[in-house]
């Protein structure tokens, strides 16, 4: 019988109340999250919108050599498309190259917050 030494696990990396309208969490609200040995990560963002919402929210991805100096320009950016008065959930997988990557969630309506928002990484070595 064969056995697999392959590992995959998840974590809370951003749980933010609420983001007002035209803003975006910060990079310091998001840990880092080490990607040595890692060969792809998935991102579950869940956030809530409210029934006036025109717009949705974005996702940032910012890479990092270190862990503690980020990229000043995105790595990846995902959009979370709106559902008004409901929560949406959007998984996006990636395979970095970096040695850490760290979120922020914008909010793209000016005027509406973004309710409930939470990011969880999947990482694993295959």
């Amino acid at each position: 019988m064969a056995t697999e030494d392959n590992f995959r696990f998840s974590m809370p990396i951003l749980d933010k109340k609420y983001i007002a309208g035209g803003k975006s969490s910060a990079l310091d609200d998001c840990p880092p999250v080490r990607l040595a040995h890692i060969a792809g990560v998935a991102l579950t963002v869940e956030c809530g919108f409210n029934a006036k919402a025109g717009k949705g929210a974005r996702v940032h991805i910012y890479g990092s050599y270190d862990g503690l100096n980020y990229d000043t320009m995105d790595l990846y950016a995902f959009d979370i498309p709106l559902r008004r008065g409901k929560i949406a959930r959007r998984t996006f997988e990636m395979k970095p190259k970096v040695m850490f990557i760290k979120s922020t969630v914008e909010n793209l309506d000016r005027t509406q917050k973004v309710e409930n928002i939470k990011i969880i990484a999947a990482v694993g070595d295959h």
